[in-house]
């Protein structure tokens, strides 16, 4: 059984283009087709559906991903513990992140780990909160850093506690104060990054009994630290995501304090590949001596 076929079958699933399953596996995009041609070939059946959006899979690759990305995983499993058990540090690793996570933190993480292990792969996907809970439960990334939520049911790795903090534009009657109540955005306009974010800003805002006023619904905090700049009104960030911006934007801590705890999450930390676990261990020691 040729494992390459599905790998390559399941990356087109979650990438939705071949040419990119081909440059993330290092084939041609005609290397690729035939390596699909060839599976459904021996299957019997179509797996994959083309048009010019994209790719999706048939019901049938639909009935047979999960079980396919099964096998990939027990695979990526046994190879690993096998070459760890001879002393090798090699396998891959899929990881998901916010992009505020994916921008300050880890270009370090990855770089240190990669220096230390420089066998093993390290694939980095940015999403959403929904995304990665959904590729997560698909097998398609190994674990996400992400926020922990009362709805998680995998296993949890806790970070840190990351503020978050109110952004407002720079003539806004409360520019000078020290915080900014949550009370006064019952009467802001307010714009609402929903790429993450958007799980933690809800629980505050039904925490305090407040139905904002969102203007604008952005999918990344660029966007909505733009928009604020240009007064289209105040959000709720991660101090995380303004760090390079600590300088050119209005930003207040919030009253009362709030925060958000920031973990990694995955199916199992038992279970995890021997690779997995060097790689949290590496990016706690990162985190616990604040380099990153």
């Amino acid at each position: 059984m040729d494992l390459r076929k599905f790998e390559v079958f399941s990356l087109a699933v979650q990438l939705g283009n071949l040419s990119k399953v081909g440059d993330a596996l290092g084939y041609t995009q005609s290397g690729v087709s035939h390596m699909m041609k060839n599976l459904e070939n021996e299957l019997g059946f179509k797996l994959l559906v083309r048009s010019r959006s994209g790719i999706r899979p048939t019901p049938e690759g639909e009935l047979l991903l999960p079980i396919i990305q099964k096998m990939l995983n027990c695979n990526e499993q046994f190879e690993q513990t096998a070459a760890s058990i001879n002393g090798l540090n090699v396998g891959r690793l899929r990881i998901g992140a916010y992009a505020s996570v994916a921008w300050h933190w880890m270009p370090t993480i990855i770089n240190t780990f990669r220096e230390a292990y420089p066998d093993v792969k390290v694939m980095l996907y940015e999403g959403d909160a929904d995304e990665m809970e959904e590729n997560l439960e698909k097998g398609f990334i190994d674990c996400a850093f992400i926020s922990k939520q009362p709805h998680h049911t995998a296993d949890w790795v806790p970070l840190r506690k990351e503020s978050l903090v109110a952004i407002i534009p720079s003539n806004h009657p409360l520019k000078d104060a020290d915080e900014f109540p949550i009370s006064a955005f019952r009467d802001e306009s307010f714009i609402l990054t929903a790429k993450g974010l958007d799980y933690d800003v809800n629980r505050i805002f039904s925490t305090y009994n407040i139905t904002p006023k969102v203007m604008f619904n952005t999918i990344n905090d660029l966007t909505t630290i733009s928009l604020v700049k240009g007064g289209a009104g105040t959000s709720i960030v991660t101090k995380l995501s303004i760090k390079d911006h600590l300088n050119t934007i209005c930003w207040k801590k919030l009253n009362p304090p709030q925060f958000r705890e920031l973990g990694i999450l995955l199916p199992s930390l038992s279970e995890a590949s021997p690779a997995m676990k060097k790689f949290i261990d590496c990016t706690k020691q990162l985190v616990d001596n604040n380099i990153v």
